[in-house]
């Protein structure tokens, strides 16, 4: 007989390596699913996990291809002149209209965004225009019909018009 500790064979197993008691036996799992059989002409499929022979890994993109999520075109900038088109379209119309005319041409040469803006200032602007414009005659028409109806200089009665109370000396 051996003097080691363990079994007989001299494995170091000690004598009650058997389950703890109080710990019931885990069950074991189900045998995993077959593969399907090989259709003749292909090759055989790849085992479960892996890719089959000729494609990259999963989650992986093909060699030669753009990665899958690209990254965003940088923003255009806005024309100034469009920006300013707007804001003169409000404040002193004939300006917007001229900054409107000079953004869209801008716009259209370099390809910046702003159209929109310079469209909005120069309609802006033209609207308010006619309507200043309009305003101006108006006012016109109202301080010629007041004027008309005024007396007039020669109807003043003249300060030698009005009789005295002291007869004058001759």
């Amino acid at each position: 007989m051996t003097d080691q500790p363990g079994g007989q064979d001299g494995t170091s197993n000690p004598p009650d390596a058997d389950p703890q008691p109080g710990y019931p036996q885990l069950p074991q799992p189900p045998p995993a699913y077959a593969l399907p059989p090989a259709q003749p002409g292909y090759p055989p499929p790849a085992p479960p996990g892996y890719a089959a022979p000729g494609y990259p890994p999963p989650g992986y993109a093909p060699p030669g291809y753009a990665p899958p999520y690209a990254a965003y075109p940088p923003a255009a900038s806005t024309n100034t002149m469009a920006i300013l088109a707007l804001i003169f379209g409000i404040i002193i119309p004939p300006l917007g209209i001229v900054f409107g005319i000079i953004a869209r041409s801008q716009v259209k040469q370099s390809g910046e965004s702003g159209e929109g803006l310079a469209t909005a200032g120069l309609v802006v602007g033209l609207v308010l225009t006619a309507l200043y414009v309009l305003f101006i005659i108006w006012i016109a028409v109202v301080l010629g019909t007041v004027a008309r109806d005024l007396p007039r200089i020669s109807d003043i009665p003249r300060f030698t018009d009005f009789p005295t109370p002291f007869p004058t000396p001759r």
